[in-house]
């Protein structure tokens, strides 16, 4: 996957997601100069994006006048949109770190201690203490980034995608909790290792097995379908 395509998968998943939680209406000018700006990227994979967008029919372009979101547009994102657009985040995030590896401060106690707050709770199958710790962890590791916009994201999205495999409305067998549960842990402490080391880019994989294995549950219960957006994990 080359830089280009990735700044434009940041944003496609940035523009379409301010349009599902309605900050940008139908009919809105889309100014590209204050994506630009928002994301620190070039106009060119915005405009790549908004190409995307526009075959999908969730903007339009007007001649002379630019891109618009499209009349009466009515999105209802699937949950496999916010797996993928954490996942293109994390890349943007981690090349944002490898670039400053040798600025980065890492409070290794705080870290360490987080981890064992989550490791507790996955033993306890407690799912509360679980995502706050987790989405903690998550916000120290990615201090050094500079980039609170991206890190907000994933957070928000994280807690969707837990709403999504953790639902209060649904039972869940307490063995497959407790899977769950070790399962995340244990990428978050593999990831926190590397982090330790600034080895940033080496943990995309692990992050993307993990949103696999996400997608997977999801898909067994019938809450993901098969192909989400025109990015969809290959």
């Amino acid at each position: 996957m080359g830089k280009q395509q990735k700044l434009e998968q940041l944003a496609y998943f940035y523009i379409k997601d301010q349009i599902l939680n309605e900050n940008w209406h139908s009919e809105d000018h889309i100014i590209e100069s204050s994506i630009s700006e928002t994301l620190d990227i070039s106009r060119s994979p915005i405009r790549a994006a908004l190409d995307v967008l526009e075959k999908e029919g969730v903007v339009e372009f007007i001649r002379y006048r630019g891109y618009y979101v499209a009349k009466d547009v009515h999105l209802a994102a699937d949950i496999g949109f916010y797996l993928v657009y954490s996942l293109v985040l994390w890349y943007r995030l981690t090349d944002t770190l490898q670039k400053a590896h040798d600025e980065q401060v890492i409070n290794e106690a705080t870290i360490d201690q987080l981890l064992k707050h989550i490791s507790d709770a996955a033993t306890a199958n407690d799912t509360q203490q679980f995502t706050e710790n987790a989405e903690q962890l998550l916000s120290h590791l990615f201090a050094h980034a500079e980039k609170p916009l991206y890190v907000d994201t994933v957070l928000r999205n994280y807690r969707r995608i837990v709403a999504q495999l953790i639902p209060d409305d649904r039972p869940i067998d307490k063995g497959a909790l407790h899977d769950l549960l070790i399962r995340e842990f244990i990428t978050f402490n593999n990831v926190t290792i590397l982090f330790k080391e600034n080895r940033f880019i080496e943990t995309r994989v692990l992050v993307e097995l993990l949103v696999r294995f996400f997608a997977g549950q999801l898909l067994n219960h019938g809450l993901i379908s098969e192909q989400y957006s025109p990015y969809t994990i290959h």
